[in-house]
């Protein structure tokens, strides 16, 4: 049995505009990010209310580069001590090649 006590959603974003210096003079550059977090705070089978275990599923995707993503489970005991397990990687977007004929 699983008893969902809340479920949260965080989502964010970045946006930033500023003057690059290179060799070829002053360019604008335009940088962002979007990333969100989804978490839920459960308790399974005969766990204490007191002791609740949360699961967390992250994803962030930088304006250069691919979708980050990151898993963690965190089961608390009642005297407060935790116990984190983690899972990360990276999934990378790539557009298709167009067809030479």
């Amino acid at each position: 049995m699983l008893y969902f006590k809340r479920i949260r959603l965080n989502v964010g974003g970045d946006y930033a505009q500023f003057r690059d210096v290179g060799r070829g003079g002053m360019k604008w550059r335009r940088i962002w990010s979007v990333g969100g977090d989804i978490v839920f705070d459960i308790n399974a089978f005969r766990q204490p209310a007191s002791a609740t275990s949360t699961f967390k599923l992250s994803v962030y995707h930088p304006a250069n580069g691919g979708v980050w993503w990151a898993a963690a489970v965190v089961l608390r005991a009642e005297q407060g001590r935790s116990v984190v397990v983690g899972l990360a990687g990276t999934a990378v977007l790539t557009e298709p090649k167009p067809n030479r004929t």
